[in-house]
């Protein structure tokens, strides 16, 4: 029920009618209704709620590349090891500026940070002791606000038993870092990759078990939709012919934006078909979806197609937008920018 903006806006925009409770609500719909993903739980914190749980959490060591003096975080620190404080723990987190990928790269900062803390946790025997472990859920308890059914201390005797290592991360496929009009006024933003979505949250979740149980169907039993999304002309015609010379039947059409990732769609029943087509396609992302009637794929800007058809180059300049990947852990050796 709101315009097009930030996903930081929808917090806001509920809280304006519904107070902290009716902003979290807009914020998980929103989260929701673009992933297609369940929240189960909720946990909003500050900076000064940051703040005050890493002075409760105690120094973190962190690895840079490169030396940092950032004026708009205040963060100054050396390449390599350093111990970071509770003041430069926040401008570590909140840094975007000097960084190759800006906001992107600040969320690599954000998911580095909380994997050092879950190591250092862990390694000091913290989340082991009883009376430790409740002077810790009693100070986050207090910096931190969440939904009524999670547990911190049942969320922290879970992490005592969770290696670092096994904790992974991922970031949502995006196009680019444009500027919109929101109200009249120019904002840049991060935006979000929507037809690539529901392939990249499959390759995060796993297939769905009717998929994974599927054999292949014969190609010539299989019709497939060809969608152009790579912004260059002929490239759906291109993979239809290499598709045709398997086999399959198809037909050919623009998709509705620009993707970055080749993906191939299909409906609830279609599975035997979808997996003949992902193996006529190989490392192109396969999901579900209630929007397509047929098996349908999808050419992005990651130069997949038909396994008959010479590897495309990229037709995006991906050096300017990461690539999301299936999730990625970092160790204690892992140095970032």
């Amino acid at each position: 029920g709101h315009d097009t903006a930030k996903i930081n806006s929808a917090f806001a925009d509920g809280a304006a009618d519904g107070g902290d409770a009716g902003g979290l609500q807009t914020l998980v719909a929103t989260v929701q209704q673009l992933t297609g993903l369940t929240v189960d739980h909720v946990v909003r914190i500050s900076l000064l709620g940051f703040y005050q749980v890493a002075q409760a959490l105690g120094p973190v060591q962190v690895c840079l590349d490169a030396p940092v003096d950032d004026s708009y975080s205040g963060l100054q620190l050396p390449a390599g090891v350093s111990t970071l404080d509770a003041s430069q723990a926040l401008a570590f987190v909140r840094q975007r500026h000097g960084l190759p990928h800006g906001d992107l790269d600040r969320e690599v900062r954000q998911q580095y940070f909380l994997s050092a803390e879950a190591a250092a946790i862990t390694s000091s025997g913290l989340l082991l002791s009883p009376s430790r472990l409740d002077g810790l859920v009693t100070a986050v308890g207090s910096a931190v606000q969440t939904d009524p059914g999670l547990d911190l201390l049942v969320l922290a005797q879970r992490l005592a038993h969770t290696s670092p290592s096994s904790i992974r991360f991922t970031t949502i496929p995006v196009t680019g870092t444009p500027t919109i009009r929101v109200h009249g006024h120019d904002v840049s933003i991060v935006a979000v990759d929507t037809l690539a979505m529901p392939a990249f949250v499959d390759s995060v979740v796993g297939d769905p078990p009717a998929y994974t149980a599927a054999t292949p169907a014969d190609p010539t039993t299989v019709q497939v939709q060809v969608l152009n999304g790579t912004g260059a002309a002929g490239r759906a015609g291109t993979a239809a012919q290499a598709l045709d010379g398997l086999g399959f039947g198809t037909v050919t059409g623009d998709a509705a934006a620009t993707t970055t990732l080749t993906a191939i769609s299909y409906p609830p029943g279609s599975e035997a078909a979808a997996r003949a087509v992902a193996a006529a396609v190989p490392g192109a992302g396969v999901a579900e979806s209630t929007a397509v009637t047929q098996v349908t794929l999808t050419l992005g800007t990651d130069g997949l197609g038909p396994r008959s058809t010479p590897s495309a180059a990229p037709t995006a300049p991906v050096a300017s937008v990461p690539a999301p990947d299936g999730g990625h852990s970092f160790d204690t050796s892992t140095c970032i920018d």
